[in-house]
């Protein structure tokens, strides 16, 4: 040992600290000294490579013959890969552990540098467990075919959290004739904070005005003959006291037999009320299937019911002229409505446009 190694040396500490860390880097790699007396820098050598069977060989060698890589060589390939990527990985570890080790034992245990993150830096360290962990949990879906040919690969997709983005919610023109054509009741940004509650299928679609109290009529019969035929309706009122909400049926306004009126409706159904430009938005609980009600003898709509109270989450009667909301456990909704009961000014309904956007 030449005279300038000796002087390295003591510099960086004593002869027994010299010999550990020679023993370590015997057996995890090869430590080479820095220019700088207190720091080392680790290459790992090399790795064994992952023994595989005969018959694997076989097959390996066979596609490796071909032109193109097919799918199972590309599977074999990357396993492969990830394999020694591992061992790799875990060498490193074992490398930090043995220098983490020989550093307390020098300085004492207060000294610790698991968590130290200047050594990391010097030393060029990263923490891998987490990583180790992930792979060690990849590897757990890969597994030998039952031929013994292949492997198999079981992939599970997580759903990833992401704000539900739909374009501008766009009505229909309607042709403007004289004296005929009323305002919308909502605005732009209030019609886009009722479309986030729409189902995915239509949230796209563009609205179509069917009816309007204030251009149709407050007839009920009116009401029911605009709608005919349209399965997904949003219905919209405006009451004296400017407040504004309503409900989206997923189902069409029709008694689905003669005879005493039921409940019924799909759990795609919600009830909205506006507050500013925004809306805040009931969906259905689950609680019951008290979701979508038509009464023609007495002309009444309702949407929800049920619960202790036993009120219509949202009802409208006597041709659209009074109506009342309370809480329901359909949609366990707050009364969309200052008072229990109130009086309308204006009730629109929208069916969605399919195909045109």
């Amino acid at each position: 040992m030449s005279q300038g190694t000796e002087g390295g040396l003591r510099r960086c500490g004593s002869d027994q600290n010299i010999k550990n860390i020679a023993v370590s880097g015997a057996l995890v790699g090869e430590l080479v000294m820095d220019d700088s007396p207190v720091n080392f820098q680790r290459h790992v050598a090399g790795v064994n490579r992952h023994s595989y069977s005969d018959q694997s060989k076989e097959m390996l060698h066979d596609f490796e013959s071909g032109d193109e890589p097919s799918l199972m060589q590309r599977g074999l390939s990357w396993w492969k890969k990830r394999k020694e990527s591992q061992e790799r990985r875990h060498l490193q570890r074992l490398a930090y552990e043995q220098r983490r080790k020989l550093y307390e034992a020098e300085h004492g245990e207060a000294h610790t540098l698991s968590g130290n993150p200047t050594f990391l830096t010097i030393t060029g360290e990263k923490n891998t467990e987490s990583e180790e962990e992930k792979t060690d949990e990849m590897f757990k879906c890969i597994r030998p075919s039952k031929s013994g040919i292949g492997v198999s690969v079981e992939i599970q997709q997580e759903e990833e959290e992401s704000d539900f983005w739909i374009p501008e919610a766009l009505v229909e023109e309607e042709e403007i004739r004289s004296h005929s054509f009323c305002p919308f009741l909502l605005q732009q940004a209030q019609r886009q904070a009722i479309a986030m509650g729409l189902p995915a299928a239509i949230a796209h679609c563009r609205w179509k005005r069917l009816y309007s109290l204030a251009r149709d009529g407050d007839s009920f019969d009116a009401f029911l003959r605009l709608v005919e035929g349209h399965h997904r309706t949003l219905l919209v009122i405006r009451t004296t006291k400017s407040e504004i909400f309503g409900g989206y049926a997923d189902s069409e306004w029709k008694a689905k037999h003669q005879g005493n009126p039921e409940f019924y409706g799909s759990a795609q159904a919600f009830l909205f009320r506006v507050v500013g430009e925004e809306a805040n938005i009931y969906g259905w609980t689950g609680a019951n299937r008290y979701i979508q009600f038509i009464d023609f003898k007495n002309s009444v709509l309702a949407l929800g019911g049920g619960g202790d109270v036993g009120a219509f989450g949202l009802c409208v009667a006597n041709d659209f002229q009074k109506g009342s909301s309370g809480n329901c456990a359909t949609f366990e909704n707050d009364p969309l409505c200052s008072e229990g009961n109130f009086d309308i000014v204006d009730v629109e309904c929208y069916g969605f446009v399919t195909g045109k956007f």
